[in-house]
């Protein structure tokens, strides 16, 4: 299937603001809170709290820690700053905010070449939620069994994606080939970014460079056309065993700027006592489940914890 231009038929530009994504996610029965700066502080997963958005460096007050741990009840709170020097980062953060970002600019030839052949080969847009809920699991399923995790099912899918939905912040873009859904991507939008939450594709189609088109797709509708001033593509795992060269090098010449950060956790106070005895546990329930998602990433969350 040949199409020259993207399906812009279920864009929605009407921006929401951080305020009015704080109100949607408590309505949504998520714990947040707003903070000190622009940045909310939102309940994730395993007893964690977020700072939102990801790629806000300031360096919140020890008053400001205090009263997140007081008003949401968490074993774990994370965020990210500057390090004061790049060989004392711990993880990388990836954004592009290039309002004149082209295909042309990407420094990687094979990178140029896989966007255009998914050009010519793929249909692609923006996908409404019950698209992806009907033809999405089978790239979602690939992709968490191709790194290792153990949440591929269609009852995590369902959870994911339902709950996602809820938000009128999150959108989806997607490729289809031959009328098929083969790939997709979930995004936050808010204000004047744009996160890229989630990228999924199929197996049996990855010769068809769908990831490369739906990224390139993003980076062009929301910077060069819409000028707005950030995407986002997220943090490098702190999964034990998470393989991080090749992720890192599709975002690299994807154009994203790599920017060396320190990932910090802070555990609860109450819990500090407990750290050692807890990684001993944690290390000894992933040999009995080594693919367990949450289980992998507490693993990782501690040996940088506070």
């Amino acid at each position: 299937m040949n199409i020259s231009k993207p399906d812009f038929s279920q864009t929605n530009i009407e921006k929401i603001n951080l305020l009015s994504y704080y109100s949607e996610t408590k309505k949504n029965n998520i714990t947040c809170l707003i903070g000190d700066g622009e940045y909310l502080w939102i309940r994730h997963e395993f007893g964690s709290v977020i700072r939102f958005p990801e790629f806000n460096i300031e360096k919140p007050s020890r008053h400001e820690i205090k009263k997140v741990f007081k008003n949401i009840f968490c074993l774990v709170i994370s965020y990210i700053v500057l390090p004061e020097n790049e060989n004392k980062s711990n993880s990388i953060l990836y954004v592009c905010r290039d309002q004149e970002y082209s295909i042309d600019k990407l420094s990687s030839s094979s990178t140029r070449r896989n966007i255009r052949l998914a050009h010519r080969k793929l249909k692609y847009g923006f996908a409404k939620p019950e698209e992806i809920s009907a033809e999405g699991f089978r790239a979602y399923s690939d992709t968490r069994k191709k790194v290792g995790l153990s949440d591929y099912d269609q009852e995590s899918f369902n959870k994911r994606f339902s709950l996602f939905a809820k938000n009128s912040a999150h959108k989806f873009v997607a490729a289809w080939y031959e009328d098929k859904l083969i790939a997709f991507l979930s995004l936050i939008i808010i204000e004047n970014y744009v996160i890229i939450q989630g990228t999924f594709s199929t197996n049996e189609h990855k010769i068809l460079k769908p990831n490369n088109l739906l990224v390139h797709f993003v980076l062009e509708h929301y910077l060069t056309k819409e000028k707005f001033d950030t995407v986002d593509y997220g943090l490098s795992s702190i999964q034990e065993k998470t393989s991080r060269e090749g992720l890192h090098n599709f975002k690299v010449q994807s154009g994203f700027e790599p920017i060396p950060v320190i990932r910090v956790f802070e555990l609860n106070p109450v819990l500090l006592p407990l750290k050692n005895f807890i990684r001993i546990i944690l290390s000894i329930i992933l040999k009995i489940a080594p693919k367990n998602r949450l289980l992998k990433k507490a693993s990782g969350i501690l040996e940088l914890v506070r």
